[in-house]
């Protein structure tokens, strides 16, 4: 049986198994000072909006990297296969994507182009040996 016992001034917080009991001690709550609460409230919502703006900060972030792949795909569906996307080296899981997409579209060029080669050197071979039969 293992807990622990914080003291606030007013308040006296029991942890114990991951949860938390509050016990108020409402003499000494009642003689808070509209100030201290008003302040306590004010810091409240400043760490509030302070995390609010960082959460909206992260996900537009996220937004805009996600926006760019999305675009990166739709270069390639109209063929263009030189378009890269930026990536961080051990970066996060959209920077892995981004390295992949960059690594396929590579890859894609390299096959067209050996596609390409195979295509002009058959029909090289064939209009040789049309010459050579004539």
């Amino acid at each position: 049986f293992c807990f622990s016992i914080i003291s606030l001034g007013c308040a006296v917080l029991l942890y114990h198994s991951n949860q938390v009991f509050v016990f108020l001690n409402q003499i000494r709550a009642s003689e808070l000072s509209w100030q201290a609460v008003l302040m306590i409230a004010g810091v409240g919502l400043a760490v509030l909006a302070g995390g609010v703006l960082c959460v909206s900060i992260y996900i537009r972030s996220l937004t805009h990297r996600v926006d760019a792949i999305l675009a990166g795909m739709d270069a390639v569906k109209t063929g263009d296969l030189t378009v890269r996307l930026t990536a961080s080296q051990g970066g996060d899981e959209l920077d892995m994507i981004a390295s992949d997409f960059n690594d396929m579209c590579d890859k894609l060029r390299e096959h067209i182009r050996r596609q390409y080669l195979a295509e002009i050197e058959k029909k090289n071979s064939r209009t040789s040996g049309l010459a050579k039969s004539d």
